[in-house]
Formats: C-alpha cells, structure tokens, sequence
C-alpha cells in the first residue's frame, strides 16, 4: 500500500487516549510508525502479519525487544490490535488496514479481480468442447434457406466467427440452429417476399438478431419487427451467457 488515510481526528481516539496517557506522544507516534510498517506489507485483504520481534524493535525505536513487545503488549490489551508471539516472530492482527487502505490499493484489488475473471473466462474458453462447428450451421443453412434465398459459403471475417461463438453459448446444438432456420423460413419478411432485403446468416448468427428470431418478432403478421431483442429477452428458454 503506497499510503493510508490518516483522519484529522484521529488524536481523539479513546484508545489512542490510553496509549498516550500511558507512554505520551512517545505512544502515539510509535503507534503509526507500526501503522507504516504493517501498511508496506499490506495485499488489500490479508490483516495478518508475522514479523521478526528484532525487526519491530528497529522499526519501533526500541533498543531491546522486551520494551517493544511490552508496548505491543499494552496496545493490544487496550484494542488498537491484537498480538502474539511464538518464539522469535510476533503476529499482529491490524484489521483497521481495511478501513483506512488507499484508492490506489482498491484499484489494483478491482484490476486484479478483472484479470482473474479474464483469465478464467479463456481458460473456460480453452478448454470448452463444441458440439458444432461454423461448417455444420452453414450446411444446416444452405439445406434449410439457400434453395430459397440463396447459398451461403462462408461466415466470412473474424467478426462474425466471434458472434457465432457468442451465440453458441446459448445455440449449443444443431437442433437448436435448425430451430432457428425453420422460423425464418415460415416468416414471409425475411424470406424477402415483403420487401427487397432477405434474412442471411451472418446476420443470424447475432445474438440480438437470433432473439428477435426466436421470440416471433418475424412471424407472419406480426408488426413486432421495430422491437428491440432486450425486451423479449426474458420469455427465451435459454438466456445469453447460459452454460
């Protein structure tokens, strides 16, 4: 932790009170020299450290050890923290670290919870196994739609293989891509027999396209197709992001 917030009152404390009425500004000053310590080997979580008894006798300005742990000793009897010792190492418990961390610490507790939850999403990503492949939805395609609308050879450019890879977290098989050509080819607007444009499948393998399909913004007579897929969202029997 590269600093900690300080409270301009913090002289008011009742405890901090005791430790001065006990050592003077001695105490006090003693007090936040350990606060210093402890917060250079502060992770954002853990508020449990083991330090050497020599260590914290240098750092506290104490020329025997003895003198540092009987003011540790006295802290923790008066609750700014608690304190053990086994043999040459002394644990001290300072759970106050969480309330008075910096923003810098928060930012790098936030940042690396992001990146584990990147990492754990490639590494679902990894090792996923897939069901179906891009060949297999566009020869469910072509044999559904492409005598009717046209033959499609390709999903084309990397932006579309990553919107087929979204959706198939949610169209996990072939029955469920046949579903979705069966819809189009009932709905007389995409098949173009409304207007000039016709349904294809790199627009299909959108996600929001897909939802709009699935929940019959498209059927025949409908005039949902100004619709937006979020507001349908709901009713669909697997949601986005369904595993």
């Amino acid at each position: 932790m590269k600093w900690f917030k300080h409270y301009c009152n913090a002289h008011t404390s009742s405890k901090l009170n005791l430790l001065m009425d006990k050592y003077g500004l001695d105490g006090y000053a003693r007090y936040w020299l350990l606060v210093e310590l402890l917060s250079e080997k502060f992770d954002g979580s853990t508020t449990t450290f083991t330090i050497h008894r020599r260590t914290l006798a240098k750092h506290l300005r104490y020329n025997k050890h003895t003198s540092a742990e009987q003011w540790l000793n006295n802290g923790a009897t008066m609750g700014l923290f608690e304190c053990s010792a086994d043999g040459d190492l002394v644990t001290i418990v300072f759970d106050k670290l969480l309330k008075i961390k910096d923003n810098h610490t928060k930012n790098l507790q936030v940042k690396s919870k992001q990146l584990a939850l990147r990492e754990d999403k490639n590494r679902k990503e990894k090792n996923r196994v897939y069901t179906i492949t891009p060949d297999d939805v566009v020869e469910l395609y072509n044999n559904t739609l492409g005598q009717d609308i046209g033959y499609c050879r390709g999903l084309g450019g990397r932006n579309h293989l990553e919107k087929f890879i979204e959706s198939t977290e949610w169209l996990k098989d072939k029955d469920a891509w046949q579903e979705l050509f069966n819809i189009c080819k009932k709905s007389t607007y995409l098949m173009g027999k409304e207007n000039d444009w016709c349904v294809n499948l790199t627009w299909l393998v959108d996600y929001d396209n897909a939802v709009k399909v699935l929940n019959g913004n498209f059927k025949n007579g409908s005039n949902g197709k100004k619709i937006t897929a979020s507001q349908f969202m709901p009713s669909i029997e697997l949601s986005h992001g369904d595993v």
